[in-house]
């Protein structure tokens, strides 16, 4: 996996990943696609520091 910090926007920080999945199946890419944005989404909810400790803004 990749990962490229792209910048700064209203309070957010910007980044771009890029993740390589080695599979014929479409299926079976979905299915880790969703495993990774899951862990990921995860992953940013336990790092979450400071006094705003809460849920990830969506769009």
């Amino acid at each position: 996996m990749r990962a490229r910090f792209l910048g700064f926007r209203d309070q957010a920080l910007t980044l771009e990943l890029r993740a390589y999945i080695r599979t014929t199946s479409y299926t079976e890419f979905l299915a880790i696609q969703e495993d990774i944005m899951l862990r990921l989404m995860q992953a940013i909810q336990q790092a979450s520091t400071g006094s705003r400790k809460g849920p990830i803004a969506r769009p």
